[in-house]
């Protein structure tokens, strides 16, 4: 839920941003070595697997390693 908030937050300023020239701008702090570093990593990385095999996107899968992806498709 927080995430989905969070995202929704920063799209808004990026929309003022483009009514108003560059004015606004977003930054998402997260602490390192904490849960929710690793937790977003993982966000990101299931987020790439959705972009390639929704979109077709190359470019995203090949952000991926091969190690990346066993871990996302373990039981």
């Amino acid at each position: 839920m927080l995430r989905s908030v969070g995202n929704l937050m920063l799209h808004f300023a990026e929309t003022i941003d483009g009514l108003h020239d560059g004015l606004c701008e977003a930054v998402r702090f997260i602490s390192a070595d904490t849960i929710e570093e690793k937790i977003i990593k993982l966000q990101e990385k299931k987020q790439l697997v959705f972009d390639a095999s929704i979109d077709g996107s190359s470019t995203s899968l090949g952000k991926l390693t091969e190690q990346d992806l066993r871990f996302l498709f373990q039981h």
